[in-house]
């Protein structure tokens, strides 16, 4: 005979309040129904209130969760698993039924002792809030991956998951690219120097031609040219020679202007 019921009533001013009401009924006529009933009204307006409240946050919250780029877990105080959202899945291709706990998550997929360690400290020690990692997808594919970690209240976990295999692997052609024009450059240098050194080597060898031409000319081929011009017997050969000598001075002026 006892009931309980929540309900509305509209108050004196003209607002709706919320009450909760306990009682048992304490008079029935022949036939059974109720004809008289005692109980207590309590005004729970302030905790519906605080209930649509919580209703319409879960709300937003589970519409912001579900439509963030990132993959989010959510992980209760045993280890559990309560929820994952679609990015979760389009990241990482495992369903929720595959992932009943957070160490099968891990069983899943972290293949690398060390990369599993540090993700499974998340949840050990919560001061730890971010890792980097490769993990397994379910189609095979490796990826890598940057976890972030929040504590929530009554002690619950968000976990969320961001893709960075494109910026690695970006980050990684770049460094390639770098090293590349490192060693492009290390051999320019080194084609430079060997160049210096022929040129270097050539005009060595061009004032060594030079001065050797220029002592020749100088010790032993002017001074006996006197001595062939006294011994020439007509004047058209005496115009020759004055003329090889005037040529082979200027050979000399010029071999000894470019050695100084």
């Amino acid at each position: 005979d006892h009931y309980e019921a929540e309900f509305r009533v509209k108050t004196k001013d003209g607002r709706w309040q919320w009450l909760l009401s306990y009682g048992r009924v304490t008079r029935r006529d022949e036939q059974g129904r109720p004809l008289e009933a005692m109980g207590t009204h309590i005004d729970i307006d302030r905790i519906k209130r605080a209930e649509e409240n919580l209703q319409k946050s879960e709300v937003r919250f589970r519409t912001l969760v579900e439509n963030m780029p990132l993959g989010i877990m959510l992980v209760d105080k045993d280890g559990a698993v309560d929820y994952t959202n679609p990015k979760f899945k389009a990241i990482f291709g495992y369903s929720e039924e595959r992932l009943p706990t957070f160490e099968a998550w891990l069983d899943l997929a972290y293949k690398d002792s060390n990369t599993r360690a540090e993700a499974a400290n998340f949840l050990a020690a919560p001061e730890e809030k971010s890792c980097m990692g490769i993990v397994l997808c379910a189609g095979g594919e490796s990826k890598h991956v940057r976890a972030h970690m929040v504590e929530l209240p009554f002690e619950r976990y968000l976990l969320a998951y961001e893709d960075v295999t494109a910026q690695m692997h970006s980050e990684q052609t770049l460094l390639n690219r770098e090293q590349e024009l490192r060693e492009k450059s290390q051999t320019l240098e080194d084609i430079n120097t060997a160049l210096n050194v022929v040129l270097n080597q050539k005009s060595s060898t061009q004032n060594d031609l030079k001065s050797t031409m220029y002592i020749n000319l100088r010790d032993l081929i002017l001074p006996h040219l006197d001595e062939l011009e006294a011994a020439l017997r007509t004047g058209a050969q005496s115009v020759c020679l004055n003329t090889v000598r005037a040529g082979l001075k200027h050979m000399a002026e010029l071999c000894r202007s470019d050695l100084t």
